[in-house]
């Protein structure tokens, strides 16, 4: 999923889950519809029979219970 968003968050490093929460609900209450997935997104709500509206239903509204896993090194 891509966010394209102007956000007064630094988000060039990683972030906690009260900073991830904070972004989120910067774009939700500022430009919710500049909200984009990709490819792989697509691909993965497909497979998952997850609509569009269920995913941002999740970012906006849900709860992050923990901080970030490192995926891959990443």
């Amino acid at each position: 999923m891509i966010l394209d968003v102007r956000s007064r968050i630094d988000v060039s490093s990683r972030m906690n889950k009260e900073q991830a929460r904070k972004v989120l609900s910067e774009i939700f209450n500022t430009k919710p519809y500049n909200v984009s997935f990709s490819n792989h997104s697509r691909k993965q709500m497909k497979k998952r029979s997850l609509m569009t509206g269920d995913i941002v239903n999740v970012l906006h509204a849900g709860k992050i219970l923990s901080e970030p896993e490192v995926e891959n090194g990443t």
